[in-house]
């Protein structure tokens, strides 16, 4: 290794024991997302989180999640481990078979939901 990839290597190590130490002494906070822009179709924002706050978003959901879905009702279907859209749009069909002719109307628009 290089004068510089051992610096390199030993500041990602002291921001990693750093955010450790942060979590074992309950005083954690995410660092600052940074931004980017694509274009596919149309422009779009991204925001992302460094790779090590998201090990710790994924370290606490795997705990909080159980605890969470146990109380949401059966036709919660978004990011839910063994739900999602297919079961959903199963679950939508079975609920509008056509019962002595009812008629049902659905319509949604988010628009722009996660814009700044």
């Amino acid at each position: 290794m290089s004068n510089t990839e051992e610096e390199l290597y030993f500041q990602k190590y002291l921001k990693y024991k750093q955010k450790y130490l942060s979590l074992k002494n309950n005083i954690y906070k995410p660092s600052e997302y940074s931004h980017f822009t694509i274009f596919e179709s149309k422009e779009r924002r991204i925001s992302k989180l460094s790779y090590i706050d998201n090990v710790v978003h994924h370290a606490i959901l795997n705990i909080l999640e159980p605890i969470f879905v146990k109380g949401f009702i059966n036709q919660s279907y978004s990011c839910i481990k063994k739900r999602g859209i297919l079961k959903c749009s199963k679950t939508l069909r079975k609920y509008l078979k056509d019962k002595e002719n009812t008629q049902y109307c659905f319509k949604l628009d988010i628009s722009k939901f996660f814009a700044e």
